[in-house]
């Protein structure tokens, strides 16, 4: 899904992610089948930019955009570009079984059925959801992701003005997703992606390499959460991410957690997730799931990016 698309008109891959503590940026090499690192670059914020995975400085994230091109002498290749996943509302919309180009074409008349503002007023994409054979099959899934114009559209064209070749823009959830479920397509079950983020917990749920749900947690503004307080909230959330999705497609069990983020407190959050499910956890580096070269020794929070600088690769 992409908020903003338009045609690939260089060789190369890049990604740009708008991220809690600065921007990301990744560049790759594709020879044959073999992906490497040209460029990895952080930048951090001279202040709090994005605060509970929301954009709240664009001024400050043009800044660092701008620090970043001059740090790499410009921008060799085209952009994917992610935003902070609470900017973006991604919901489920379903429809009676009609051909797809049909349902996207009534989602656009029934627009503000599902969100708080018309289709007119909206920058959005949405993908059909895969679904197993016992689940629903009388109906047209969908998950669409939208933003206001009024948020966005001005912020992207000033980032293409200044010199910033953006080929698509998409949220920092959908980009990780990708980065992380590589590999998933032959799974017959369901599987969670979860990642401990700065200030959220994101988790998603899959099926193959279709996205079917998106959640975006937030931590409470200022908090200090210890270990045990982050791993009793990241149980609670799989339970209810798990109750509501047997609820929305009963064809789907799940049997996978993939956990990536933060490297500091996996260890215990596999142990306690072990314990508490009958799932199977899998801790995830995307750097290795697509065989990316050169990478940093100190990747920092670069699941997001890695998933922007792959969109456009199988």
């Amino acid at each position: 899904m992409a908020l903003w698309n338009r045609k690939k008109t260089k060789n190369g891959f890049a990604g740009l992610a708008i991220m809690t503590n600065g921007i990301y940026y990744l560049e790759i090499l594709r020879s044959n089948s073999m992906l490497t690192v040209n460029h990895y670059e952080f930048v951090s914020y001279g202040h709090g930019a994005v605060k509970q995975d929301s954009l709240v400085d664009q001024d400050e994230v043009e800044r660092a955009i701008k620090e970043l091109s001059d740090r790499i002498g410009g921008f060799s290749f085209d952009v994917s570009l992610g935003v902070p996943s609470r900017d973006v509302m991604i919901k489920n919309v379903d429809f009676p079984d009609m051909d797809t180009e049909m349902a996207k074409d009534v989602l656009h008349w029934e627009f503000d059925k599902n969100f708080p503002f018309d289709a007119s007023e909206a920058l959005y994409d949405s993908d059909v959801i895969e679904l197993p054979d016992g689940g629903k099959q009388d109906r047209v899934h969908l998950v669409v992701a939208a933003v206001r114009k009024s948020k966005m559209q001005g912020f992207l064209e000033k980032l293409v003005e200044s010199g910033v070749p953006l080929s698509s823009v998409e949220p920092n959830n959908v980009a990780a997703f990708r980065a992380i479920s590589k590999g998933m397509s032959s799974s017959e079950q369901g599987y969670m992606v979860l990642i401990i983020a700065a200030e959220s917990i994101q988790v998603m749920v899959g099926f193959r390499e279709s996205s079917l749900l998106f959640r975006s947690v937030p931590f409470p503004a200022d908090s200090m959460m210890s270990l045990d307080e982050l791993s009793n909230r990241v149980v609670s959330e799989i339970q209810a991410t798990g109750n509501y999705v047997r609820t929305l497609f009963r064809g789907i069990q799940l049997d996978t957690v993939l956990f990536a983020g933060d490297m500091s407190v996996r260890e215990q959050i596999v142990k306690r997730l072990e314990d508490e499910f009958d799932f199977s956890v899998k801790s995830v580096d995307p750097w290795l799931k697509w065989g990316i070269s050169d990478s940093p020794e100190e990747t920092g929070d670069s699941d997001v990016v890695v998933g922007l600088a792959v969109r456009d690769l199988p």
